[in-house]
């Protein structure tokens, strides 16, 4: 397990290759000039470096004192202040998935009458993709504590400028409180360094061997760390406390992966989830053990997302009880034909479904059928519609915000080994459907497939390589100030 660790890490390592500008920009401050080289810019041969004056270079003035009135220096704090940007975390994640373009859900139907599966909410996110968007929204709002400096970006990039101004051989270190925010820059080469600092509150951000990382602290919300370049994330996050998480992700070519590592609890007590993500341009797939199934021993859920419009194109669930597994498909009801509406009679069980579901105006009870033969699958069920919790995200026009919401959405189920049957069985036992069509897109099964077959097994490699103490470690403490 530690081998596999190492080889994940040297993969992130060797990711973040990202070169920004460099820091320092204008000559190395901590190397001043004192003009004892300095051309006297008088047109003649300097006799410390035998070389002809042409009055402007040396200390930049030409008068040999050492003074340098460097016009290169001018916007220098800006550029300086320029490189610290706030991360864009859902740049690896497609525009359709992020929560402000999932807007337009307008509540649950009532399901106790008929509903046209047309009326049926479509933007809905499973428990996987939700874990996976839910960490990224908390520790974007952490890091949204950096407005608090750039808020103060202009008036700090005035008075450091200043600073510079008169001190330009002498500028690598700075600290002064501007509009409020105790501020220190510090310049190393092409590292820098900025904290910013006010009543509880801090930003240390730097710049360090081509790769942009900060850590935020904001009082009775959390922290949060990362480390960004071009290609590569990594960000984790504290919830006072209460939640500790990290997401990595890697982007190659056209094809972004990523994992994250939930838990809730304390060091030594708490519960763990964990999710591989893959972005292959056309869908992202989520793979990982949330779920709203209930399994004895384990689960894995596999949540396929078209990244044109951001639906749900197919789920399948591995879940395992003792001695027995099963491989289930989800289906949304708006991709099968010949089910047009549906009712539910909440809390009234029909067999092993809690509820009791009724299709297309029938006053009989949607029917079901066991596997039957001699297995411990025996008595379980081929097929049914059942309702599973769905993700939404509602706009509050007083917050101006996108807030969680959750609403229950019936979902077609076929366990995998009955697919082929699975069309002939349900209209044999539901009079109320002629034929049944599964129109899904094939690149989307196979996305699923691919998800189930392929990314279950790398998932299960991967999903205990973070610990709540390495995310500590690595979220550190605030730098001293």
């Amino acid at each position: 397990m530690k081998n596999k660790k190492l080889i994940f890490l040297l993969i992130l390592t060797i990711a973040f290759s990202l070169t920004l500008t460099a820091c320092g920009g204008g000559g190395d401050p901590s190397n001043p000039d004192n003009g004892n080289n300095g051309d006297n810019g008088d047109g003649n041969t300097n006799p410390n470096d035998g070389q002809q004056d042409d009055g402007e270079d040396g200390d930049n003035d030409g008068n040999g004192n050492g003074i340098d009135t460097n016009p290169s220096l001018a916007g220098l704090a800006a550029a300086v202040l320029n490189n610290f940007e706030k991360p864009d975390l859902w740049q690896f994640l497609p525009e359709s998935l992020r929560p402000q373009n999932r807007g337009g859900f307008t509540g649950e139907p009532d399901y106790s009458s008929f509903t046209a599966v047309s009326s049926i909410p479509q933007n809905g996110m499973g428990a996987q993709a939700y874990m996976a968007l839910n960490i990224l929204q908390k520790a974007e709002s952490i890091l949204n504590g950096i407005s608090t400096f750039y808020a103060t970006a202009n008036a700090v990039s005035t008075v450091y400028q200043q600073y510079i101004n008169d001190n330009p051989h002498d500028y690598a270190y700075f600290s002064k409180s501007v509009a409020g925010l105790n501020i220190i820059i510090e310049l190393d080469g092409e590292d820098c360094a900025l904290t910013a600092s006010a009543l509880g509150f801090q930003a240390d951000l730097y710049i360090k061997n081509g790769v942009l990382g900060g850590r935020i602290e904001v009082p009775l919300l959390g922290t949060a760390k990362f480390d960004m370049t071009e290609n590569t994330l990594k960000v984790a996050v504290n919830i006072v406390g209460l939640l500790r998480a990290e997401i990595d992700f890697v982007r190659n070519d056209t094809i972004t992966t990523g994992m994250l590592y939930e838990f809730a609890g304390t060091d030594s007590v708490y519960t763990t989830s964990a999710a591989h993500i893959r972005n292959d341009g056309a869908y992202t797939t989520f793979v990982g053990n949330k779920s709203d199934e209930i399994a004895v021993v384990n689960t894995s859920n596999v949540e396929v997302y078209g990244n044109a419009n951001g639906k749900l194109a197919g789920t399948k669930i591995k879940s395992s009880a003792v001695g027995v597994t099963y491989n289930t498909r989800w289906f949304n009801l708006y991709n099968i034909t010949g089910i047009n509406n549906v009712k539910r009679a909440e809390g009234v069980s029909n067999g092993m479904n809690a509820d009791t579901v009724y299709v297309n105006n029938s006053a009989t009870a949607f029917a079901t059928k066991v596997v039957g033969g001699l297995s411990l699958k025996t008595l379980s069920r081929r097929y049914d519609i059942e309702f599973k919790t769905m993700h939404f995200w509602e706009y509050n026009s007083e917050t101006g915000k996108y807030e969680h919401v959750t609403a229950e959405i019936p979902m077609l189920f076929v366990q995998e080994e009955n697919l082929s049957t699975a069309s002939a069985d349900i209209v044999d036992n539901n009079a109320s459907i002629s034929s049944i069509n599964n129109t899904i897109a094939a690149a989307a099964a196979n996305a699923v497939t691919y998800g189930y077959d392929t990314l279950i097994p790398l998932f299960d490699t991967l999903k205990s390589l973070v610990t709540p103490v390495d995310i500590t470690a690595y979220i550190g403490t605030k730098k001293t100030v």
